[in-house]
Parts: structure tokens; C-alpha cells; sequence
């Protein structure tokens, strides 16, 4: 299975990844588990096709997930909740986002209060995408980090989830000339927002 899994992540950023991966897809569940523990070893992936653009490469990888979690959804959940490696990966994060169980609800949760910048964001996205609650609770944490894609996420979800305890940082977003013209902005627009909703 070692080489099987190998075989993938060499035609990554190739012209082979498709006919590869359908390949790869055809295998039983110990291929996942196979190659999320390649993943929590090395969140890159060991080497992949010789001289594909880096971008070309992430695209791949993040398909590559998220045609294991469609496959073998039980499993890729199974393995993910046990390592706390894989559930700091941002594109491990983007896969198992498209499962919809409480198990997973919560692994977003803490990854959007633990992780590193793009681990946020994944997360963050994912719980939008499922409208989850869980988001108001999530929004002071994520609006107080310096300037990233997990506070410019959590300000675009601030006017439809934020609540009374979201006001103080948006504010102080708003008025700080240490943040970005365009996230004052949206601060502001938040406020607004979060005030006419909430009657205030």
C-alpha cells in the first residue's frame, strides 16, 4: 500500500494525477488511512512529479482529499479525528469539511480556535458553509488575530453571525488606524449590520 500511496503523490502536478487517482480510488479503505498517514508525517506529501508548479501541486493535493473523503468517508473521519497532526493541515481540514457530522463539526470548531492562519480559515469556511452556530462563539477569537485570511474570513461572516460580544473588536477594527483601510470598512459595516439585526 506504501508504494501505491507513493505512486499518487508522484504524479501530483502531472499530467498523470488523473488516470493515477482514479487508479488510487479503486483501492479499499486502507488506502485512506494510508495516505493520511503519509500526510501526518509530512503535511506536504513526500516528493511529487519533478518540476510541477507549486500551485499546480496544491490543487492536486487538495483533490486528491477530497476524493478520499467522497470514497471513504467513515474512514477519512475516523483517521483525522485521531491526530492531532492532520487536524492542523488547512488542505486536510478543506476535505474533511465536506462530511457533515457532529464529529467533524467539532474538529472545525477547534481547528478554528487552534490553528495556524490558513487552518483558521479552512475551518472557518467550513462551518459557514454548514451555517453552523458555532460560528458567533468563534468570531471574537478569529476578529482579534493580526491581519490574515482567517480575520478577513471572520470579518465577512461578522454582519450575519456576530452578536454583542463581537462588537468591542469590530470596533476597535473600525477606529484602529493600524488595520487595513478595507477591513476598517467592513468593520464598520459589520457594526451596522450586527446593530440593526439585534435591534440596537
Amino acid at each position: 500500500m506504501a508504494a501505491k500511496v507513493a505512486g499518487v503523490f508522484a504524479a501530483v502536478g502531472s499530467h498523470r494525477f488523473s488516470d493515477v487517482l482514479e487508479r488510487f480510488l479503486r483501492l479499499d479503505d486502507d488506502a485512506c488511512t494510508a495516505l493520511l498517514v503519509v500526510l501526518a508525517v509530512d503535511a506536504e506529501g513526500p516528493s511529487s512529479a519533478p518540476g510541477a508548479h507549486p500551485m499546480r501541486v496544491s490543487e492536486d493535493t487538495g483533490l486528491l482529499l477530497a476524493r478520499a473523503v467522497e470514497r471513504w468517508p467513515a474512514r477519512f473521519e475516523a483517521v483525522v479525528a485521531g491526530s492531532q497532526v492532520l487536524r492542523r493541515n488547512s488542505l486536510v481540514i478543506r476535505a474533511l469539511s465536506r462530511l457533515r457530522t457532529p464529529t467533524v463539526e467539532a474538529i472545525l470548531v477547534d481547528a478554528a480556535g487552534a490553528g495556524e492562519d490558513h487552518v483558521r480559515a479552512a475551518a472557518l469556511d467550513g462551518l459557514l458553509a454548514r451555517h453552523s452556530a458555532a460560528i458567533t462563539g468563534l468570531l471574537p477569537t478569529l476578529l482579534g488575530y493580526p491581519y490574515g485570511a482567517a480575520r478577513a474570513a471572520a470579518l465577512g461572516a461578522a454582519p450575519d453571525y456576530g452578536d454583542l460580544n463581537t462588537l468591542p473588536i469590530l470596533r476597535w477594527i473600525a477606529g484602529s488606524r493600524r488595520c487595513k483601510p478595507w477591513d476598517r470598512e467592513k468593520a464598520s459595516q459589520a457594526i451596522e449590520a450586527i446593530s440593526l439585526r439585534l435591534g440596537r
